[in-house]
């Protein structure tokens, strides 16, 4: 009988909660800790490029490589470099300059691998004379996307 009394007196005291009623005090340090939060939020991202700083130097060296290369080497020179009609060197340079640019710009490196790839099979299409409208366009970019998709919802996941 003692146990089912307990019981009868928890949920009365259940029932019976006070309402907590807060100063104006209270709310304007509520509010000012809001104001801090976000405050931190808005350099939190700031800090995240300022982490990747590295990333951006290494985007700017090798778009000036690239751009040397471009100034400086003819187009039919390398032309056939190893494999034949794939301007291999200049594809390489600009997917190294697009890989670095795009991971500091979107703080993601499978992100910006995933650009690069799409941005550099673009350029090769391009230089193979291949007429690139926005069927084909969207065609390339429906993989590309789609793979983003899956992978960010299996990351999310975990």
């Amino acid at each position: 009988m003692s146990r089912a009394s307990s019981r009868i007196k928890k949920s009365r005291r259940a029932q019976t909660r006070r309402v907590k009623t807060t100063s104006p005090s209270q709310q304007k340090t509520k509010k000012v800790s809001s104001q801090k939060k976000n405050a931190s939020h808005q350099t939190s991202w700031l800090k995240g490029y300022i982490t990747h700083l590295p990333t951006f130097l290494l985007c700017l060296v090798s778009g000036y490589l690239t751009y040397l290369f471009i100034s400086n080497v003819s187009p039919e020179s390398v032309r056939h470099f190893l494999l034949p009609n794939t301007y291999l060197p200049l594809i390489v340079l600009v997917f190294i300059t697009i890989f670095f640019l795009f991971s500091f710009l979107l703080l993601n490196s499978r992100r910006g691998m995933f650009a690069a790839n799409y941005i550099s099979l673009l350029l090769f299409l391009a230089l193979n004379q291949v007429i690139i409208d926005w069927r084909l366009i969207t065609l390339l970019l429906v993989p590309f996307v789609t793979i983003e998709i899956i992978l960010s919802l299996i990351i999310q996941s975990n």
